[in-house]
């Protein structure tokens, strides 16, 4: 029974189902997908879990780090992996200096990336807030 819930954030469906298909063949994920920025902050007010989010960058309502920050400014202590068809390394460097957990160019994923990355993130970012909480 999957334990971890995912937020996908992705306006395409072919990119989606291929996210989910990876996220869920290794059997501990869940993933509820939205496909706007508005759409992602709303599921996350209401949401009663939600350990990690993967966002697309190019929405239809958002584009670019704006999109990023724009959520991680409302959601500071939710962890957040960028999947980006972009494959910029200095592009990749800013969002990760402004607060993502990790970017990840979509041309590179496959299950065993995918999963890596979600997890170094739930872990990275619980760390992060409990070393807030100890200051």
């Amino acid at each position: 029974m999957p334990d971890i819930h995912v937020l996908l954030v992705e306006d395409s469906a072919t990119d989606a189902m291929m996210i989910s298909l990876h996220m869920r063949s290794d059997g501990r994920f869940a993933d509820h997908r939205v496909e706007t920025l508005e759409a992602a902050c709303n599921h996350l007010r209401n949401s009663e879990q939600t350990d990690v989010v993967v966002l697309d960058l190019h929405l239809p309502d958002s584009m670019g780090l704006e999109t990023f920050t724009s959520l991680h400014r409302q959601f500071p202590e939710v962890p957040i992996v960028i999947l980006s068809g972009q494959e910029d390394e200095l592009f990749a460097v800013e969002a990760l200096a402004q607060g993502a957990q990790d970017y990840v160019p979509k041309g590179t994923v496959d299950e065993r990336v995918l999963v890596r990355s979600l997890l170094y993130a739930i872990e990275r970012n619980g760390r992060q807030l409990a070393e807030r909480r100890t200051w």
